[in-house]
């Protein structure tokens, strides 16, 4: 295997190196969820699925988006003053996230609000500046194409959480072992990420002053006012089905959710973010060099639905029954849940490694307006098929609208790419 792998071109090494790591940190949580279905109620899938989206909405501005510049920086030394500007940035969210919840803690408690939990909302700013830290190391490492050790941080950070999810419900009994399986896994991760990041001669020898972090800031700080807008309206408009199912629907609706997200939506967005981390560099560099940027664009996109239709065909048909069949039969919704999303996975799928290119492309602003359009849309959606008081509706609507709007991003992207020729 290894002799076929050299003779590949470099940029394919990446993306296998990078899925062969991902596969393996998705391995583990789809093998221990059989037995975390029969552990845990979904009621705590609920509870889980609610803190995962508050966290991941909270962590899409956190760092200021100052992580992603870092793959547009000219050299390590202003990468390194990009990093120290999003850990300064991550820590005064953190720091405002925490007081918000002590101010409103009371709120919070009616959503996590069984008694042996009620510490869970304190939590949220942890794993938002833990996750924040590991996002800060994989730009550094993604930067230097360091693939290998990104895909080890990645089964590190898949392996501790596996292990303490399922412990802290068997030996601990703790009362959400699965928040504290993902705190776990940030902690772990972000530590094994700093440390490679650290080691480095380069990081360690490029220079840091104010006036060089001043200097930085001037230069992106659009990342800051225009993407980090951008990134949290995405983040929001996926984040927002449990929290709506919440709303107008029962826990156990959110916790069927919860389960379709983990075995479905979370292996499709780790998977296709192993290809951006490779494309959003490889395409910088192209635009940096004057490259064919189309035929690039078209080499990605093709190579991206080959590797993923079966697959979305076999999750299109036959999902309720592999959830039955895998989870037991009571987690038959899961099944149904998954199939409705389907179509729109597979879009999220070939399309989100390429959500970056309006950003390097200085299309800021319109791509901002896109998603304000694409998220007051599914807002509306998610709040009309709730309001019918059907979740398969809710759900149905709000894939349909997701696929829509990710087509039309791609067809939007498309024509970006072929106007830099």
């Amino acid at each position: 295997m290894r002799k076929y792998l050299i003779k590949l071109p470099d940029d394919l090494k990446g993306i296998i190196s990078l899925v062969r790591g991902n596969s393996v940190a998705l391995f583990l949580p789809l093998l221990i969820a059989p037995i975390l279905t029969r552990v845990y109620n979904e009621i705590e899938f609920a509870e889980f699925t609610i803190f995962v989206a508050i966290v991941l909405i909270i962590s899409s501005f956190a760092t200021g988006r100052f992580d992603v510049a870092i793959l547009e920086s000219k050299n390590f030394s202003e990468a390194k003053q990009l990093s120290l500007l999003a850990i300064i940035v991550s820590l005064v969210v953190t720091i405002i996230t925490l007081g918000c919840i002590y101010l409103y803690d009371h709120k919070l408690a009616s959503v996590f609000d069984r008694p042996s939990i009620t510490y869970i909302y304190y939590l949220i700013p942890v794993a938002v500046l833990t996750n924040s830290v590991f996002q800060i190391a994989q730009a550094l490492l993604n930067r230097e194409e360091q693939y290998s050790i990104m895909s080890r941080t990645k089964i590190t950070k898949s392996g501790a959480t596996s292990v303490i999810q399922i412990l802290s419900k068997w030996k601990i009994e703790i009362g959400s072992g699965l928040v504290l399986g993902r705190i776990a896994g940030d902690v772990v991760a972000s530590l094994y990420s700093l440390y490679y990041v650290l080691i480095t001669d380069e990081f360690r020898g490029a220079r840091v002053s104010l006036k060089r972090l001043v200097f930085g800031f001037k230069r992106y700080n659009r990342y800051l006012y225009t993407n980090s807008v951008h990134a949290f309206l995405t983040t929001l408009s996926g984040s927002m089905p449990p929290l709506i199912l919440g709303v107008y629907f029962t826990k156990e609706v959110v916790g069927y959710y919860g389960l379709s997200l983990r075995v479905c939506v979370l292996p499709v967005t780790l998977i296709a973010h192993a290809f951006f981390q490779v494309i959003s560099r490889e395409f910088t560099i192209q635009l940096q060099e004057k490259g064919d940027l189309v035929s690039y664009f078209k080499r990605r996109l093709i190579q991206l639905v080959v590797a993923s239709i079966l697959p979305f065909l076999v999750l299109l048909f036959f999902s309720p029954e592999l959830f039955s069949f895998v989870f037991d039969d009571t987690w038959y919704t899961s099944g149904v849940y998954a199939q409705i999303l389907s179509p729109y996975l597979f879009l999220v799928f070939v399309v989100s490694p390429f959500a970056f290119i309006p950003t390097v492309l200085q299309k800021h602003k319109q791509a901002l307006i896109f998603e304000s359009v694409s998220f007051t849309t599914k807002i509306i959606i998610l709040v009309i098929g709730g309001q019918l008081g059907s979740d398969r509706l809710t759900l149905s609507l709000f894939s349909g609208t997701s696929a829509f709007f990710q087509l039309g991003f791609l067809i939007w992207v498309y024509y970006l790419t072929k106007s830099e020729r």
